[in-house]
């Protein structure tokens, strides 16, 4: 049996062999290099050693203290950016700004809160307070910033 494995191997290496005669086909790699480093040098990633821990609840709740404190003061619609209303929504009169929201988290976090606070983990806070609390995000046309407006139930 074995003897017939190795008959139809030869077999198929001898024709495989006769078919990319007059190719230039590299039947072998090798693994020698001729100008190959002998080392490859050494990059040092900076990155976390432990993962940064923080109270999202929190951090929710001071987002929206923040937030309604912002939406206290009321504004004028023309200066809320416009953007498409998904349906016939009333807002309460005032907005709020991520930007200054995230400017005022760190005087109202905890020292080891306030190390671990990222943009990223703000917006995923206020992400989260959207979602709970009936807010929609506004972006500006710059995308540097996004508004917050409060939805209005409505009473039927």
């Amino acid at each position: 049996m074995d003897m017939m494995n190795e008959d139809s191997c030869e077999e198929m290496l001898n024709q495989s062999q006769s078919i990319h005669e007059d190719d230039d086909t590299i039947l072998e790699i090798s693994t020698e290099f001729k100008d190959a480093p002998r080392q490859v040098t050494k990059v040092i990633v900076p990155f976390a050693k432990r993962a940064k821990v923080m109270d999202m609840k929190n951090l929710k709740k001071c987002c929206h203290s923040l937030i309604q404190k912002q939406l206290l003061n009321p504004v004028d619609e023309t200066s809320v950016p416009s953007h498409s209303v998904p349906k016939e929504e009333s807002y309460a009169k005032g907005t709020a700004s991520f930007q200054e929201v995230y400017r005022s988290l760190p005087y109202v976090l905890s020292d080891k809160m306030k190390d671990s606070l990222s943009p990223s983990v703000a917006l995923y806070a206020v992400l989260h307070l959207a979602n709970d609390m009936k807010l929609r995000l506004i972006p500006q046309e710059n995308l540097e910033d996004f508004q917050i407006r409060q939805v209005l139930d409505d009473e039927v």
